[in-house]
């Protein structure tokens, strides 16, 4: 069974953490940042383990993973679907160990939308490790307005749906 979101920050919440407003803690979010800026195979594959803890217990809203391994071969496979992935933070906010990023994601893929592209808003739940890896990432985004209302077939039932209500 993979782990959940509840295991996952009882499991985090006992680790050494990054120590907060040091340049350290300053260096783990530009790293973050950098690397969901302007994703591309070459880059998961340089810079992930940089990144991403060996144990890091990641959510996007659409799949969960555990593990870098299994993360890296999920962005792979994500950005292989996009013509490009691009994520700014807007703003960072710390609570206790807890980051939390409200960020603004473009995307485009010739699946979806009919090749145009994707904007979404969202904002993560992400928590370091003593070292500055990701040890937690938990997305919150708009998934069905961010990506499968734009799907064909699916996306004309949902913006049917949504008509109703």
């Amino acid at each position: 069974m993979s782990e959940t979101y509840e295991s996952a920050l009882a499991r985090t919440s006992a680790l050494p953490a990054v120590a907060p407003e040091s340049a350290q803690e300053s260096a783990a979010i530009a790293r973050l940042q950098d690397f969901l800026a302007a994703m591309s195979a070459d880059g998961i594959r340089a810079d992930i383990r940089n990144v991403y803890a060996q144990n890091v217990f990641f959510n996007d809203t659409l799949k969960t993973v555990v593990g870098v391994d299994a993360l890296e071969e999920y962005l792979l496979e994500t950005v292989q679907r996009t013509s490009f992935v691009r994520v700014r933070f807007d703003d960072v906010v710390r609570s206790g160990h807890d980051y939390y990023l409200r960020w603004f994601m473009e995307y485009q893929s010739d699946r979806i939308n009919d090749g145009a592209v994707v904007s979404s808003i969202g904002m993560s739940q992400i928590r370091f490790d003593d070292s500055g890896k990701v040890v937690l990432h938990q997305d919150y985004w708009d998934s069905t307005g961010g990506l499968f209302e734009r799907a064909p077939v699916v996306g004309w039932l949902l913006r049917k749906i949504k008509a109703r209500l």
